[in-house]
């Protein structure tokens, strides 16, 4: 059922060929005077030219620009630090993030902080709360890597590396005002990024299927839709250089957009504990997101099927194309999660931690398990099924 709400969402999506050359003078309209680009470290850069066509657009419209670099994966809390006390010394008044959601996290970040008078971790990590006060700088974002939807969303993800946590805070200030979809500058993205990216969609779909309820309206709908169509479409497309083409980037793009945006899951107790444990994944061995997801996914789904069989039954036959007469509902659900589990194998991704040559000790899942609680300021997390800490032990353990 549809559970009382509020949406808020003012991104202005520009997409299509030539988008980003529209990003100036946009920005300019909307208040910009000097603009902080933000970005990581990758050949495509260059040999794209998506950093060349923001600098044109930039000078073209008048606009002053500095340039900060170094995003990585799982974004770091020492670069926005940085990005925080350069923006303040230079006098920015807008970011803009190129990349993926690496590089609009930490540009988000970064905005956040230039108006914090204390250290921003505190923000990250919530022990400070800045709920109906929070300022920000703009931000726009120019998308090379369409996965985790942050150019829509409202949240950042950082990593602190010197406490080897990794902790999301969000305010619907921060939502960017701009997002910029080129699908051409997405062609040169790495197979093992792209992959990741791919299961990363899957997760936020799947999450907000996957809630408290057992109806099945119009969302659940349009969720089954797009789940069956990213793995049996529209990601062999991708993956097949006969087939792959700026036409299938740009769908990549659009239901990279909408497992986020929100529109597509009115009002829902979505499941984001399958974040919350692979964050903690991320944070402690520096694990690329995607990854870290498809390891829980493995773990976290066969843990808590028996607390909604219907929605998991129904999950099966509408996404995993499971017969109805497969068998009782368990079975056909446990077929689901199988038939997960080989789609996320034969696309090369791991789906247990030794897959990774990672063996955590006894100790670093306990602390695995503190942070998801400490991160979310609750002795419980999940809808499916509510998770306490003994429970969050052992689905890592279940990820060995």
């Amino acid at each position: 059922m549809i559970h009382d709400f509020q949406l808020w969402w003012n991104t202005e999506v520009v997409f299509g060929d030539g988008a980003a050359e529209k990003l100036g003078a946009l920005i300019k309209r909307d208040g910009a005077t000097k603009v902080m680009v933000h970005y990581g470290s990758g050949e495509y850069l260059h040999s794209t030219g998506v950093l060349d066509t923001v600098r044109k657009s930039l000078e073209d419209a008048g606009l002053e620009y500095i340039e900060l670099g170094g995003v990585v994966p799982n974004p770091r809390i020492s670069l926005v630090r940085e990005g925080i006390e350069l923006a303040r010394r230079e006098g920015v008044d807008y970011m803009v993030a190129i990349g993926g959601g690496s590089a609009i996290d930490s540009a988000k970040c970064i905005a956040v902080g230039v108006f914090y008078d204390g250290d921003i971790w505190d923000v990250c990590s919530r022990d400070v709360s800045l709920a109906g006060k929070m300022k920000t700088l703009p931000v726009a974002s120019v998308v090379t890597m369409p996965a985790t939807g942050s150019e829509m969303g409202l949240a950042s993800i950082i990593r602190n590396e010197d406490k080897l946590m990794k902790s999301p805070f969000s305010d619907r200030v921060m939502r960017p005002h701009f997002a910029f979809l080129d699908p051409k500058y997405t062609l040169t993205i790495p197979r093992y990024l792209m992959v990741n990216g791919i299961c990363d969609i899957m997760s936020h779909h799947c999450d907000r299927y996957m809630t408290d309820d057992a109806h099945f309206g119009y969302f659940d709908n349009l969720l089954e839709s797009a789940m069956h169509y990213l793995h049996s479409d529209l990601a062999p497309k991708l993956l097949d250089p006969e087939q792959d083409s700026v036409v299938e980037r740009g769908e990549l793009m659009a239901i990279a957009n909408m497992g986020v945006d929100e529109w597509i899951a009115w009002g829902r107790h979505k499941e984001m504990v399958t974040h919350a444990i692979a964050h903690q994944i991320g944070a402690l061995f520096d694990v690329i997101h995607g990854s870290t997801l498809t390891i829980v996914y493995c773990a976290w789904l066969p843990y808590v099927y028996k607390d909604n069989l219907p929605r998991v039954k129904r999950w099966a036959e509408k996404v995993w194309d499971v017969p109805a007469d497969f068998g009782t509902d368990e079975e056909i659900a446990l077929e689901g999660i199988r038939r997960l589990r080989e789609w996320f194998v034969s696309l090369g991704m791991p789906v247990k931690l030794s897959d990774l040559d990672i063996h955590p000790t006894d100790e670093q899942i306990e602390r695995m398990a503190d942070q998801v609680l400490m991160v979310n300021k609750k002795p419980c997390n999940g809808s499916v099924k509510k998770l306490y800490k003994e429970d969050l032990i052992q689905i890592y353990k279940n990820a060995l």
